[in-house]
């Protein structure tokens, strides 16, 4: 059994680990998923050196991790680490009240992926950022999560979409205008309605600063926001909604893009709908958005930017092949089952400022 290096359990009436799952010493993936009756990892977890993945997803009954035991008489500090190459974390669904265990790990630059979804914890802690390396953060349906003090410095990707106690979130205005977090892909922050004011802190030097990055934002608002060069408010909602915009005659491709957005009312299906760029009619580019579980409790706006570069991945193309600037394009807002009304849509060409952009 030494050698055993995958243990998947999922969807098994298992109700704890035995202690003896420290002898495990080259398991490296442990699947635990939609174990109901499951309330117990044993401390000897912490012993495993080689485990990197971790799923525990829809353990509703677990509600805490074990404290760590440090060893008293061990010479060997290797061996005493505590999970050292912990990679992918998924406790989506469990009943955690507090994370502090997390803080006692030893994956500090190992840990990419960390899913909290569904935890009952009310702050996330500062020593969060310690994880260098944590690209995805998943805190979905944290309904007494309060306050999110700080974020790992290198982070991709944050849902906080469900998060409806969230009212401190102090980098967000910061993120948002562009001043921090450059790497920064994809943020939802559905019905955080307590976030105060998110509109109003967003601007396109996020956009400038994410430079070749594609990147997404989701939250509360009934309008794509103002600074938007190109929109157009609707008087009632429709199920699609088409834009006309031109690219200037003195438009340099380099570092360049484009930010879609549409604000849209509660869909009554889950689903999808999709955005499309034609230039002279013809799709260049084109992209799906999916709402997931998220359940939107009134209307929310949609922002994508797009930068050339990745336009011309689509149509495996290079610029040299577009039109000579200026020309029309057209964005398309639809979706193709059941309806989706927009309220309001837009398009932003995206420009450095030293070039004379907003």
């Amino acid at each position: 059994m030494e050698s055993l290096g995958e243990m998947n359990l999922s969807g098994t009436a298992i109700e704890e680990l035995p202690s003896s799952i420290r002898y495990l010493i080259r398991l490296y993936s442990l699947k635990l998923s939609n174990c109901k009756n499951f309330t117990n990892l044993p401390c000897s977890i912490y012993e495993l050196q080689n485990l990197q993945f971790v799923y525990l997803r829809g353990c509703q009954k677990l509600v805490r991790f074990p404290n760590k035991v440090i060893p008293t008489n061990s010479n060997d500090i290797a061996g005493s680490l505590t999970l050292p190459n912990l990679f992918h974390l998924y406790i989506e669904g469990a009943n955690l009240s507090e994370i502090d265990f997390l803080g006692t790990l030893d994956c500090w630059s190992r840990l990419g992926i960390l899913d909290l979804s569904g935890s009952n914890f009310v702050r996330l802690p500062e020593w969060i950022t310690k994880f260098v390396n944590m690209q995805e953060l998943n805190l979905v349906g944290c309904k007494r999560l309060v306050d999110i003090p700080d974020l790992p410095p290198n982070i991709h990707s944050v849902d906080v979409s469900g998060c409806i106690s969230l009212e401190r979130f102090p980098k967000l205005p910061n993120i948002l205008e562009g001043k921090e977090l450059e790497r920064h892909r994809r943020m939802d922050l559905s019905n955080c309605w307590r976030l105060l004011d998110i509109a109003a802190n967003f601007s396109d030097h996020f956009l400038i600063a994410c430079k070749q990055l594609s990147v997404g934002v989701v939250f509360p608002g009934s309008e794509v926001p103002m600074w938007f060069n190109c929109r157009k408010n609707l008087k009632k909602p429709v199920k699609n909604c088409d834009i006309s915009f031109e690219i200037p005659r003195d438009l340099r491709w380099e570092k360049k893009g484009l930010a879609l957005s549409v604000a849209f009312e509660t869909p009554f299906k889950f689903g999808s709908f999709y955005a499309v760029i034609h230039v002279y009619e013809e799709k260049i580019y084109g992209v799906m958005f999916e709402f997931g579980s998220t359940i939107f409790e009134s209307a929310h706006v949609w922002l994508l930017y797009v930068p050339f570069c990745k336009m011309d991945e689509y149509v495996k193309l290079n610029q040299s092949t577009w039109p000579r600037p200026p020309f029309m394009c057209r964005a398309s807002f639809y979706r193709d089952y059941d309806p989706l009304y927009f309220k309001s849509c837009g398009v932003h060409l995206v420009v450095p400022q030293e070039e004379g952009g907003g």
